[in-house]
């Protein structure tokens, strides 16, 4: 293991659920070693942000732009397809630099040190790490501090709580009328079932959709709703509640979930690939989470925990790294 403190540089465009996977994983090193880690977000242009990554890495070596930059770094990780290319540029320019590269590249995986990968993607490879899902953010400690932020208010939230949590369209989903009518009718049949309920939405979360769940929760006294103003309470109404329910076109959400310790449900969309379905499968066997069909169980769950566990292989590669480099 590497003496004294080590330097860690993410890279990523600077979209919250990428800059999550990189945090939680260098988080998650920091609890293992000693480790500072500081951030790049290479903030692109239209034109270059749609370019394969083969082109992207040319440009940045023929005219010096969205190069990322960093002192004395010793362990570099980047997330998110824009990353990829600044990435390899920084381990040309600074070989000794460890480069470790979250998600599939769906490029040269020996350009970098490590590649963790979800599981269902099937990544093979010396340098593949897999994991269930993708790194996340979750601790004890983190989910403590948060609720302590926002404890006051979830007093007058008695329990037991449910937070319902909300994606939308992507590539492979499509969050339906007919979607959205189902969650809604969870919602309210929780209230029914004397639940005080969290709702949170995302950026890809459709307005009419959050239009409708903004009217839930202002005729709704046990309902609390955040909708991208002022501070986040995301982390807080996942420690504080007893089950958590998930819309299903979301890796981040459904592990971030999973990771908590608490019954999660997940919600259905429209959509899907045979990669995520494998997901689904794999967290329905080996956690339980299963759809919602208005059973309570509130039983506590084994948390997932595969991001410390990537770490601690990620600290092994690492230190075999520095002998083979001495």
């Amino acid at each position: 293991m590497k003496a004294g403190l080590t330097n860690c540089l993410i890279i990523t465009d600077g979209r919250q659920g990428i800059r999550n996977q990189a945090i939680g994983l260098a988080a998650a090193l920091k609890n293992i070693q000693p480790l500072i880690y500081s951030e790049a977000k290479i903030k692109n242009s239209k034109f270059f942000h749609k370019l394969n990554t083969r082109l992207q890495y040319s440009l940045i070596k023929l005219f010096n732009i969205y190069r990322a930059e960093g002192k004395n770094i010793d362990i570099a990780i980047g997330c998110g397809r824009q990353a990829i290319a600044p990435l390899i540029d920084l381990k040309e320019k600074n070989p000794n630099i460890f480069t470790i590269y979250v998600q599939d590249p769906k490029y040269k995986n020996n350009n970098f040190d490590l590649v963790i990968a979800p599981e269902h993607d099937a990544l093979k490879g010396e340098n593949v790490i897999s994991m269930i899902g993708s790194p996340n953010r979750i601790t004890k400690k983190l989910l403590k501090k948060e609720s302590q932020k926002f404890l006051k208010k979830i007093n007058d939230f008695p329990p037991p709580r449910a937070t319902i949590c909300i994606g939308g369209n992507s590539k492979h989903h499509k969050l339906s009328k007919e979607n959205h009518c189902d969650h809604i009718e969870t919602a309210k049949d929780l209230i029914k079932q004397g639940f005080s309920v969290f709702i949170t939405t995302s950026r890809r979360t459709p307005s009419w959709v959050i239009k409708e769940y903004k009217e839930l929760s202002y005729s709704h006294k046990s309902v609390w709703g955040y909708f991208g103003e002022g501070d986040n309470p995301y982390y807080a109404f996942l420690e504080k509640s007893d089950i958590i329910l998930v819309s299903e076109d979301s890796t981040n959400m459904l592990t971030e979930a999973a990771s908590v310790g608490k019954r999660v449900f997940s919600l259905p969309i429209s959509g899907g690939t045979k990669k995520f379905k494998e997901l689904k499968k794999v967290l329905k066997n080996r956690y339980n989470i299963s759809y919602f069909k208005g059973e309570i169980d509130i039983d506590n769950c084994e948390p997932l925990i595969e991001t410390h566990l990537v770490a601690a292989e990620i600290l092994l590669r690492y230190d075999e790294y520095l002998s083979r480099n001495k």
